[in-house]
């Protein structure tokens, strides 16, 4: 589980392009598919919705870093939009929606 070790084979530079934050959970779903290994996807669809709080230091600080904590992220601003206050709340319900999404289920039901 590669994944816990800090994206190891994560394919992203530290310099965020703007065009590379995605603009909505679908979106974010599709850049999680192409930078995410296959290993890491599936261990994700196959954990326990709890299990997922193992991904805060890792996928989940990639994501504040990269995707929510840039100027006019458009995601974290439909996040607040949704409810959310923290970046840390923010990542977590993407990595949990992601789970949702790869199970075929409804993540509607994890908005706070």
């Amino acid at each position: 589980m590669l994944i816990l070790i800090f994206l190891t084979d994560c394919r992203s530079e530290l310099v965020v392009n703007p065009t590379d934050i995605p603009h909505s959970l679908s979106v974010s779903f599709r850049h999680l598919d192409e930078l995410l290994l296959p290993e890491d996807i599936e261990w994700i669809k196959n954990s326990e919705l709890d299990d997922l709080v193992l991904l805060h230091f890792s996928l989940g600080m990639w994501i504040r870093n990269h995707w929510l904590n840039q100027p006019n992220s458009r995601i974290a601003d439909q996040l607040r939009g949704m409810g959310f206050i923290t970046l840390d709340g923010m990542s977590q319900f993407i990595i949990e929606a992601y789970h949702h999404y790869l199970n075929d289920l409804d993540y509607e039901v994890l908005k706070p």
